[in-house]
């Protein structure tokens, strides 16, 4: 079961930004605000369903969220497709990097949002795995005062200067 929270479609899509579809002049001239950051991973998930199952969902999720936001402008950053999944390394196909490698890159890809006018940035994680490494990335970057952060189970109502983790029950 995947560990992500649903949120059901809305009528009228309003639609932000995805990054990796945007050039960069198209970008300058946005008002993107808040960051919508899909985590997953590239593991089994049974001998019926993708490997990249975990982050198909969360980049479904961020798209949905994308579309129920209509303040502030929010721009779907591209998402993260590797985590923290060595203990499926005996499946072919599993892709994991280290927990320290993973904190890294995400904190290092949330600030370089930041440095572009995005001043809130929220997580929307796939993957089991990667919950304890997203946490630790969220308090890293609020104790260097670059945000507060907060864990939610829930849709996520973006404040001025947060990391939202956005995860499911089990």
């Amino acid at each position: 079961m995947c560990p992500i929270t649903a949120i059901e479609a809305v009528a009228v899509p309003t639609g932000g930004v995805k990054l990796s579809e945007a050039t960069w002049t198209e970008l300058g001239e946005t008002t993107a605000e808040v960051a919508l950051v899909p985590v997953g991973s590239t593991e089994q998930h049974g001998p019926h369903a993708p490997l990249g199952t975990d982050t198909i969902a969360a980049e479904a999720v961020a798209e949905a969220a994308d579309d129920r936001l209509d303040e502030p402008t929010t721009v779907v950053a591209p998402p993260v497709h590797v985590g923290v999944s060595a203990e499926h390394r005996a499946f072919d196909g599993t892709l994991w990097v280290s927990p320290e490698t993973f904190r890294a890159y995400v904190r290092e890809s949330v600030e370089s949002l930041f440095t572009h006018g995005v001043d809130r940035a929220v997580l929307v994680n796939g993957h089991g795995g990667n919950v304890e490494a997203l946490a630790e990335v969220a308090r890293r970057l609020s104790r260097e005062g670059a945000v507060g952060w907060r864990r939610r189970r829930r849709r996520p109502r973006p404040t001025r200067g947060r990391v939202h983790l956005v995860r499911g029950r089990r």
